[in-house]
């Protein structure tokens, strides 16, 4: 085709022409003006009638959005124009050409040639129309420009005048229409602020406005915000229905899960435990997972009547006589872990049953029944027998008060104050202490000079106190946000070494469990009452020590955090000088040191290991034994004897050796034959003898 053909073909191919202006802008400016000016006649006669399809005006919006950046000041109305066309006749626009000026639009603020508030603006204007699929762009385009534009860094401002528009439409809900609006701007605000974007207290207060709107929709929303997501009734609902058909495996990854969210959020969820029932029976397969799904789903907020069933359940199956002991050591291990997080939810008959175990001849089952003992000395000796409370639990029963279900104790000051105190007095006894501002240093970060002008709300003048204090917390929040931004890098290095101390110390701990469980093993079943004994004395020596070697008498308050302000270098400090204090015990051994490990504070993650509980190696079966052995084998051929000799390649092998291989058949008559000649004299004579007898019986 000729140039002059094409180019009499470019003003109906736009296309082409799109193509051709992208590749050279310049020489095809011409084309491209005739095509704008096309577009302005389109205009001027759709907006006489609106409501006419119009598919040569959106193929010319399509085309000129496409091309924009190649011509900007030529196209410089282009994007008010459509705006202006959009706001005055949405509602009466084809939907067709509708989305295709949307899509342009957006299209135009991909390429930053519309500010961004400008088309948002716009966008929840249209949220009015009676048009799902264009709401559903709208809504997922508002998402996505504003995570972009928060990508590298957060535009503050930007932020700020969003949020104060979409209170505006949360509080402008004359009609219908507006109430659209006014929920889609209220599920962005949410989804935002799950994806971290908006995640400043100002999100929250537009979402707590909302939960006293007149629209019943929004106002549910809002609440199911602040309550929580339903995801764990949901997973248990589609769990307990009967056209469930996943595999065994995809239902205990289901249940453990809704058990994490349980124990993390501390959910009530009763019908969850009611349905464990079924699966709480020793022959059912993986049951110690699912004994770690019952004790994660456990908390302090569970009724104890929801959770009665369940530990009769696992009594009745799992702790009697007619069953192994592992057994009765994995059900003692869950009830155990259970009452960590409940201890409630046992009375003290079935309690005290469960301890009568302590004497029990396997060692699994009596440390189990052991470690129930000592949880109980300490959260409730009250249920447990006068004998297996002793002597601390017992001088301390008139001053114990046991929790109330919904009750929290409190602790009177911080948690290993003492080991600063005693870290600082040695320090002044060393003269080695630093001066306070010089604590601070590395710690300081830059106060928010930045003036809070995007507040939204308007109150009375008889609610100007409350005003004022919810403006500080917002202060702070937003002091906070950015304090978390600009932490120092030496604050995250601190805090990984915290880590691995903290990794260090696991390390340690299972160690010395694992070392301590398998010398427990070794022993013989007569030593558990000698044992008990050990442990009867040292109980009486030590009277006035408690289960770590506290002293029975009232802790002294520590006054080092009433007399001076703690930095944040000494809270550092105090974790790692608790720390050492826990790898110091670990390291100095002994049986009470031993029990200390045990962990009594509730965990959101139960370890199987937990539940089975310490027990002897498993006997090696065939195939594992003769894997062992060929494993032995490797690299020691050197080792081998002289007959089978240290044979090197191409060496032949001997005659009993190639005699090995042969057939029977083939080496039958050489046997007979070497036998006859190994016979004694005595053998031949009673071989001729039958031999003769045989012959006169057959005459």
């Amino acid at each position: 085709m000729g140039k002059r053909e094409r180019s009499a073909l470019l003003p109906s191919n736009l296309p082409q022409l799109q193509n051709l202006i992208k590749r050279d802008p310049i020489s095809y400016k011409e084309d491209f003006l005739q095509q704008y000016r096309h577009y302005e006649s389109q205009l001027t006669i759709l907006q006489l009638k609106p409501d006419e399809e119009a598919e040569e005006f959106g193929n010319l919006v399509t085309f000129i959005s496409q091309v924009a950046q190649c011509y900007p000041q030529e196209i410089n109305k282009f994007p008010q124009q459509l705006i202006k066309l959009l706001s005055e006749h949405y509602q009466n626009l084809n939907p067709n050409l509708r989305k295709t000026m949307v899509q342009s639009l957006i299209l135009l603020r991909n390429k930053e040639i519309i500010p961004s508030i400008t088309l948002l603006s716009l966008f929840y204007t249209l949220f009015r129309v009676h048009d799902k699929q264009l709401r559903d762009l709208l809504y997922s385009h508002i998402i996505s420009d504003i995570k972009n534009t928060n990508a590298k860094h957060k535009n503050n401002k930007l932020n700020k005048t969003l949020q104060n528009f979409m209170y505006t439409i949360l509080q402008n809900t004359t009609d219908s229409t507006n109430v659209v609006a006014a929920k889609k701007s209220l599920d962005a605000c949410i989804e935002l602020y799950k994806k971290g974007i908006w995640n400043d207290s100002k999100t929250v207060n537009i979402i707590s406005e909302a939960c006293f709107h007149s629209a019943t929709k929004i106002k549910v929303t809002a609440i199911q915000f602040f309550l929580g997501s339903r995801f764990g009734e949901k997973l248990l609902s589609s769990l307990q229905k009967s056209s469930n058909n996943d595999r065994f495996e995809v239902k205990l990854m289901t249940m453990n899960l809704i058990s994490r969210i349980i124990g993390a959020h501390k959910l009530i969820l009763l019908s969850f435990y009611t349905y464990l029932l079924k699966y709480l029976k020793p022959h059912q397969r993986d049951v110690t997972m699912i004994l770690v799904v019952v004790a994660q789903s456990c908390h302090e907020l569970v009724p104890p009547d929801a959770l009665e069933p369940v530990i009769k359940a696992i009594a009745n199956n799992f702790v009697t006589d007619h069953c192994a002991g592992e057994v009765m050591a994995a059900g003692l291990n869950a009830i155990r872990e259970i009452c960590v997080r409940q201890p409630l939810a046992i009375d003290s008959t079935l309690l005290q049953d469960l301890t009568e175990y302590k004497s029990d001849r396997d060692k699994g089952v009596m440390m189990a029944a052991k470690s129930l003992i000592g949880l109980f000395r300490e959260i409730n000796p009250e249920m447990l027998k006068r004998k297996d409370r002793g002597k601390i639990a017992s001088m301390n029963m008139k001053d114990f008060k046991p929790l109330q279900y919904g009750k929290v104790r409190t602790t009177e000051q911080i948690e290993g104050i003492e080991l600063l105190e005693e870290y600082k007095k040695q320090q002044m006894q060393e003269g080695t202490v630093e001066n306070e501002e010089d604590e601070w240093v590395g710690w300081e970060v830059a106060s928010n000079s930045s003036s809070n002008n995007g507040d939204w709300i308007d109150v009375s003048d008889d609610e100007n106190k409350d005003n004022i204090d919810d403006k500080d917390d917002e202060n702070k929040d937003n002091i906070d946000d950015k304090d978390d931004d600009d932490e120092n890098e030496s604050v995250i290095d601190d805090k990984n070494d915290d880590d691995e101390i903290e990794s260090d110390i696991d390390d340690e701990v299972e160690s010395d469990i694992n070392d301590k469980n398998e010398d427990d093993n070794d022993d013989d079943g007569n030593e558990v009452d000698k044992d008990e004994d050990k442990e009867r004395e040292n109980e009486g020596k030590n009277e006035d020590k408690g289960y770590e070697g506290e002293t029975t008498k009232d802790i002294k308050i520590s006054s080092l955090a009433t007399t001076r302000l703690l930095t944040p270098a000494d809270f550092f400090k105090l974790n790692e000088l608790k720390m050492k204090h826990k790898v110091k015990q670990l390291m100095e051994g002994g049986k009470r040191k031993s029990d200390a490990i045990q962990h009594n504070e509730p965990s959101d993650i139960v370890d199987v290991n937990f539940i089975t509980g310490p027990r002897k190696k498993a006997k090696q079966d065939y195939e594992e034994r003769i894997e062992s052995i060929k494993a032995g084998r490797e690299g020691r051929e050197k080792f081998g004897g002289h007959k089978k000799g240290k044979k090197t390649e191409g060496t032949s092998t001997t005659n009993k050796e190639k005699a090995r291989h042969k057939a029977f058949m083939m080496v039958i008559h050489k046997k007979n034959a070497i036998t006859k000649k190994r016979m004694s004299l005595r053998d031949r004579q009673i071989q001729l003898t039958k031999r003769g007898n045989f012959k006169k019986k057959k005459k």
